[in-house]
């Protein structure tokens, strides 16, 4: 009987969540997102593990990891893709991810129009 093998631990994310350990560090810098007027889209990494993001006029995320060959190299990829909501959405979440299959790179765009 073949056993099947179990896949390892790549990403998860929740929505308006912030891990024990990044409370305090997070507070601060969400309250110093939400106070710029000036930029929308806010990301803060934190040891390698985790991504934090914050978005005004933006109703939901959609996440995903991808791994990309370049020029004979792999890479990770986490991209959050946004989508555009109104004057009063906002959206913040939290990326937990094993840094030892993610991520070289991480992207954030605003084309998903999913529901």
């Amino acid at each position: 009987m073949k056993r099947e093998q179990e896949e390892p631990f790549l990403f998860d994310y929740k929505e308006n969540k912030i891990a024990p350990e990044n409370k305090e560090k997070v507070d601060k810098w969400l309250e110093n997102a939400k106070l710029n007027d000036d930029t929308k889209i806010h990301s803060m990494d934190i040891d390698n593990k985790y991504i934090y993001v914050y978005a005004k006029r933006y109703s939901d995320v959609l996440v995903s990891y991808q791994r990309v060959l370049k020029k004979g190299k792999t890479n990770s990829v986490m991209k959050a893709n946004l989508k555009k909501g109104n004057e009063t959405d906002e959206i913040f979440v939290e990326v937990k991810y094993n840094p030892e299959f993610c991520c070289e790179n991480t992207v954030i765009e605003d084309s998903y129009e999913g529901e």
